[in-house]
């Protein structure tokens, strides 16, 4: 299964995601549910750098299928609306692959303090 996991401030902005797993859908290279998943969260990373302007941290494990993206601070207001606007359709898209596909993608959102 690929776990997911989406981080936020306490204002509910977005600040940190990741990604664990694979879906187990299909085999390596046919599983549309992995392929989706992949898309959606390595294109907020684009969205973040090339649209907002940003510079997030972004570490990737090929061996464990592992992606973790970490939001910088000290970005201006319109930095940080673009930035929210590409997460929260990134998180959209996550919600409904896991709506339609419960038993290979789950999301788990937390608060930080």
């Amino acid at each position: 299964m690929t776990r997911v996991t989406i981080e936020y401030d306490p204002h509910g902005n977005i600040t940190a995601y990741s990604a664990r797993g694979h879906s187990g859908f299909a085999e390596s290279g046919r599983d549309i549910v992995c392929a989706a998943a992949s898309v959606l969260l390595q294109t907020a990373v684009y969205g973040l750098t090339e649209v907002a302007g940003t510079d997030p941290e972004v570490t990737v494990d090929e061996r464990t299928a592992a992606l973790a993206v970490v939001l910088e601070q000290g970005v201006t207001n319109e930095q940080e609306q673009k930035r929210q606007a590409i997460l929260q359709s990134m998180r959209l898209g996550l919600l409904e692959l896991q709506r339609q596909f419960p038993k290979n993608i789950s999301i788990a959102e937390r608060r930080c303090n």
